[in-house]
């Protein structure tokens, strides 16, 4: 019953912004914030009214690989007159990996080096027909080989269990390595004290760098996405309410699950299995705080159906001084399917999920952040490790308490330079990535990144883990080059 009512509520949510809307507003014609429904925007950010992946820093939506961010395409417009201004905008990138040593099972691919190579082109699309409405569009297409590609990926690794060579064969007219889909397709209708998005919307909630816990719409990243910039879109409705004294209280409902699962089950028919987010933002000092609650919808585990949980949330980011300040947690209710799950008693300390981070830029120009993350419900001993929830995306990684630090510097205006580690703190084991991106022109920049982890045989990212019968190590030393047209 719980569940039913605050789904209904989320629903409430939306409505109360079209009543909203609907009156005449007692708090003047300018807008605090100028409130986004919930998806990062280029320029915008989470000071500034606008979720942004962190803080201080404009949503650039370069789609570069990480570490390596280069000025990302800048649209230009052109106005068609009673039909509004329209842009056209985008990049394409050609992304070579190699992967080395063993996979953890030598019976599969042995200890030969594994390459792949990724074809991305992202085109963008902005049309304002009046000054309430922006239309956006993105539009993605990939050509994977290798290692790249995540069939191949799943097969070398012995994952599949031998099952999607059988499935490529039974479905010829299918392409497994060319792949086209629109990313984001969204409506956003801006008005007095209300601010609306529809459609496939970038809902990119959240303060941390390397992890966010509170988002909650979309599939976790891998090592290789720390820090991307470019939120997958998700079906949804959006809604923010600017209210007085620097405040505003923005929603969502969305139409499909945090994995986004491809395959549809009889219970996506039940109302009950829709996600929705809630919060209340205000400016409190120096600091953006936020507090809400989220009800995240996920593919079951085992079986068919959905796991479903109440997320209570809070974040916040801010300065004192030239210390830059963010945070951001969820404490997950006890899981529930219609009722209450009293088959185990309730522990907060495993229920809780945060982060924490600081951000200072040092004398040179150097830009540090340094990041602790501690995933309540993780292991604290290596015997204590499980792949599964990782690999199905119901996890950020085995352990209970992480590190993450990275620093920036940028030489002559076209030479940024990056070194970065993330640090697994109950067995000691990391991974460390130095990257270098040089702009060859406005428009042409190529860039090259390292994976190089270390730890001890039995380690998170050292070793390697045994799920469903076979061997595999998480983390593998590797080299990422990329060259990348901006248009």
């Amino acid at each position: 019953m719980r569940d039913r009512i605050v789904t209904i509520g989320a629903v409430l949510l939306i409505a109360a912004a079209l009543f909203a809307e609907a009156q005449d507003s007692p708090w003047g014609d300018e807008p605090w914030p100028p409130v986004d429904g919930g998806g990062a925007r280029e320029g915008d950010s989470f000071e500034d009214g606008v979720d942004s992946p962190r803080p201080g820093d404009a949503a650039r939506d370069t789609g570069s690989p990480w570490p390596g961010d280069a000025a990302g395409s800048t649209p230009s417009y052109a106005d068609f007159g009673s039909l509004g201004a329209f842009s056209l905008y985008g990049y394409l990138a050609t992304t070579a990996q190699a992967f080395f040593g063993d996979t953890g099972d030598g019976a599969v691919s042995g200890d030969d080096a594994a390459v792949g190579v990724q074809t991305r082109l992202r085109l963008k699309g902005d049309w304002e027909p009046d000054e309430n409405v922006l239309v956006h569009l993105e539009i993605e297409s990939k050509h994977q080989r290798g290692v790249s590609n995540g069939y191949a990926l799943m097969q070398s690794t012995g994952l599949d269990g031998g099952s999607l060579a059988a499935v490529q064969a039974a479905s010829p007219q299918d392409d497994f390595r060319n792949v086209l889909y629109v990313d984001q397709a969204w409506a956003q209708l801006r008005f007095d004290r209300v601010d609306y998005q529809m459609g496939r919307v970038p809902i990119a909630w959240g303060t941390g760098y390397a992890f966010n816990p509170t988002a909650r719409t979309n599939p976790i990243g891998g090592l290789t996405e720390i820090g991307e910039e470019e939120t997958r879109g998700t079906a949804a409705v959006t809604a923010a309410i600017a209210l007085p004294m620097q405040a505003s209280i923005e929603g969502y409902v969305a139409f499909e699950d945090r994995l986004h699962t491809a395959v549809t089950v009889a219970e996506e028919v039940e109302y009950w299995n829709v996600p929705w987010g809630a919060r209340l933002r205000a400016l409190v000092g120096s600091f953006d705080v936020a507090v809400g609650a989220v009800h995240e919808v996920a593919s079951a585990r085992a079986g068919s159906g959905f796991e479903r949980y109440l997320h209570a949330t809070g974040e916040t980011v801010g300065s004192i001084g030239d210390l830059g300040m963010y945070a951001e947690a969820r404490l997950t209710t006890p899981q529930f399917d219609g009722e209450p799950d009293d088959s185990e008693e309730w522990d907060p300390g495993r229920a809780l999920v945060s982060t924490v981070g600081v951000e200072y830029l040092f004398p040179g120009d150097i830009d540090a952040k340094v990041e602790y993350y501690r995933q309540g419900a993780g292991a604290t001993d290596t015997d204590a490790y499980d792949l599964a929830p990782v690999l199905s995306g119901h996890a950020d990684g085995m352990a209970r308490d992480y590190g993450f630090i990275l620093l920036q510097r940028t030489f002559m205006d076209y030479l940024d330079v990056s070194a970065a580690a993330l640090v697994n703190l109950n067995d000691g084991s990391g991974a460390a990535l130095p990257g270098a991106e040089y702009a060859v022109s406005d428009a042409i920049s190529v860039s090259a990144t390292v994976i190089v982890p270390w730890g001890s045989s039995d380690s998170e990212f050292g070793g390697s883990s045994d799920t469903a019968g076979v061997s595999v190590r998480l983390v593998r030393p590797a080299a990422i080059v990329q060259a990348k047209v901006s248009f």
